[in-house]
This record gives C-alpha cells, structure tokens and sequence, in this order.
C-alpha cells in the first residue's frame, strides 16, 4: 500500500491493488494459446450488483449493471487473450481524432503488429482513421460503420448520389 499512489496524484489507478493480479492473469492467458488469424474486439459485462466506482450501467444489454471489460478474443471459440477493464475516463492527454474505442483497439492488438491478422469488431469501435492505422501497422479490420461517424467518406453518406452509382 505505501507504493501506491494516492487519488488525486499524478499516475493513480484506479485498480493499483489488483494490477499485479490482472496484469498476471493477462500473462498467462497470452502464454497458454496462440488466437488464430481472425479476432474479435468487443466489450463483455461482469455481472455486478454492490458498491464500486468501476459499476457500469448499460440499459440495453443483458447485464445492465457490472463492471465493463475489453475484450480481444478468438473469432473461432471465443477464448479471450487480452483484456482490460474499464476504469472511466484516464486522466492521461489523447489526440483528438482517436476516441476511446479506438484506444482500445490499438491497446488490445498492439502485440500483434506486422502479423496481418484480421480484427473484427461493431460500430462502436470503427471508424476510418482507425482502420487505417491498423493496416498501416499490419493488422486488417473489418467492422460495421456508422455514417456519421468521424472520417467517413461524404459521398457515402448519401445513398442516392450519382457520383458513387458511376463509379460502381
């Protein structure tokens, strides 16, 4: 406890206690299984009903309340490598054009980089910007896209604009 830094210090965490636990089980489970070429990043829920800062509430999924953890798991049996929780907002500086799911895909693929396996993930971690980074660092990504999300090509918004139908 002495090593640990106090709230409000710079460089506290939030799970400082249970790092070394966390950071451990993370290890292992890299260690113990080799994902195939097709992984998935998405967030899973841990069911959750007491007192904590780190509780979530999500009213449209199956757990709504829990604490919410980032997943990069094997397309083909689900079996999770890599993990974080979500701890809410850090206090460390980002970029602008990167959202937080953009974050963490780059956190949960980054020992991937220059292997070309193919991420997939839903609309709340795509964008363009982030898929190009991805392959700039060798990973392919596929995902569902919302239109208004940042980046996305104008003349794609518009489903009935000439320009795209004479491209095709």
């Amino acid at each position: 406890n002495a090593d640990l830094k106090q709230r409000g210090e710079l460089g506290y965490e939030r799970l400082g206690k249970v790092r070394p636990v966390i950071n451990a089980i993370s290890r292992t489970l890299t260690d113990c299984y080799n994902v195939s070429k097709e992984i998935v990043v998405d967030e899973a829920m841990i069911p959750f009903q007491g007192r904590s800062s780190l509780k979530q509430y999500l009213p449209k999924k199956p757990v709504k309340r829990g604490i919410k953890v980032w997943c990069l798991a094997d397309s083909s049996n689900g079996y999770v490598q890599r993990f974080d929780v979500y701890t809410g907002q850090s206090g460390e500086e980002s970029d602008n054009d990167s959202g937080l799911g953009a974050r963490v895909v780059k956190n949960l693929t980054s020992h991937l980089k220059g292997k070309y396996h193919h991420v997939y993930c839903d609309n709340y971690f795509t964008s363009p910007r982030l898929f190009l980074a991805l392959l700039e660092d060798g990973i392919y990504a596929c995902g569902t896209v919302r239109a208004n999300c940042k980046g996305y090509p104008e003349d794609l918004k518009n489903p009935k604009t000439k320009k795209r139908d004479k491209e095709r």
